[in-house]
């Protein structure tokens, strides 16, 4: 019976000792990252491209986890001083989306796309979805369909899509033809004239003849 007590005892101090551990490890990595984050924010804007490159690949080695420690760091305009991190966001978007750079484009599109699904601020938004100009791919569409009701954003996800300029793209903005917010529908209507779809004839003609 004693023995049994002290194994107990012993199972439960042991299981404390590495829940005090483990959570001490988790405060580093989060030190850890917040200093990191920290540093190479504080080299931004940066003097030539050569170490901006570098510090986008930089920011791309934090993973998801670091990523999302920039976009909390954003603030609407008029509320905050956010000039570091949105310099370092453009320059990611634009070192990722540079010809032979695909497997950082998709981290930076995939890691955007979930930025701007999960903002509530209209203004924070609009500066994600512009970042996606550079790496945008059909993957982006089903996200930007979606906000191009929302009229505040409605030029910047169009325009997105415009540049992703596949068919895919362009059903996606066919889907909105008909929207009952005559600014939209007019520019849903220049966008497919500039990819050039295809699959639009009919709609179009029948829109024009209404």
């Amino acid at each position: 019976m004693i023995e049994k007590m002290k194994n107990r005892y012993i199972k439960l101090i042991f299981a404390l000792f590495t829940f005090i551990i483990v959570g001490n490890i988790q405060a580093q990595d989060n030190r850890t990252i917040d200093t990191k984050v920290a540093d190479i924010l504080a080299q931004f804007p940066t003097k030539n491209y050569k170490h901006s490159d570098k510090l986008s690949q930089k920011i791309i080695d934090l993973g998801e986890v670091g990523f999302t420690h920039f976009i909390k760091l954003l603030v609407p305009q008029g509320k905050g001083n956010d000039t570091q991190v949105r310099y370092a966001l453009e320059s990611l978007a634009v070192f990722a989306g540079r010809p032979g750079s695909e497997e950082n484009s998709n981290f930076v599109e995939k890691n955007l796309l979930k930025a701007i699904e999960g903002s509530s601020n209209n203004e924070v938004k609009l500066f994600l979805i512009r970042r996606l100009n550079y790496c945008a791919s059909d993957v982006s569409l089903t996200v930007l369909g979606n906000l191009i009701p929302t009229e505040t954003v409605t030029s910047a996800a169009i325009g997105v899509i415009t540049s992703v300029g596949s068919n895919s793209a362009g059903e996606t903005l066919l889907k909105h033809i008909n929207n009952s917010n005559p600014k939209i529908q007019q520019q849903v209507v220049q966008a497919i004239g500039t990819i050039k779809y295809r699959g639009s004839v009919s709609e179009v003609t029948n829109l024009v003849a209404s």
